[in-house]
């Protein structure tokens, strides 16, 4: 009884273990693997019209820059329809890319959207190493603001 609740235990083990990983393989593009482990990417309230876009990006091993090349929002009436109405760029925006060797880096950009639209943000997340570098597109949840 103890030998099969321990072949039972193991079994559930390596169920997990392998559900994990096929969920962690669907998140990332196959291509930008070799670069990032993890990401995430939304709006943040701060008060009133403030708003930050936040991005948190996870390497797989230590870059010497991570972060966000680039950051557009845009705005649609229908949600089907998205026009851009702002562009965050790293060179104009210094916090959106560490060049701190690491393996995690964390930040954001604010924004002040107005009423009467839906937002979303396209984050094209970076990272450079010595062997080359990789970008890896994610989109925000929609701020529905109208």
């Amino acid at each position: 009884m103890k030998r099969l609740s321990h072949i039972i235990c193991m079994i559930l083990i390596f169920a997990m273990v392998l559900s994990t990983t096929a969920f962690a393989a669907e998140a990332i593009d196959p291509r930008a693997s070799n670069f990032f482990m993890g990401s995430s990417v939304y709006f943040w309230h701060v008060s009133g019209n403030q708003y930050q876009i936040w991005f948190e990006v996870t390497a797989v091993d230590t870059m010497s820059e991570l972060g966000t090349s680039q950051i557009t929002v845009e705005r649609s009436t229908d949600l089907v329809n998205w026009s851009p109405v702002k562009t965050y760029y790293k060179s104009s925006y210094p916090q959106m890319t560490t060049k701190v060797g690491t393996v995690g880096y964390t930040n954001y950009v604010p924004y002040y959207p107005a009423d009467g639209y839906a937002y979303r943000a396209v984050v094209e997340l970076y990272a450079k190493n010595s062997t080359g570098s990789a970008y890896m597109t994610e989109v925000t949840d929609v701020l529905d603001l109208r």
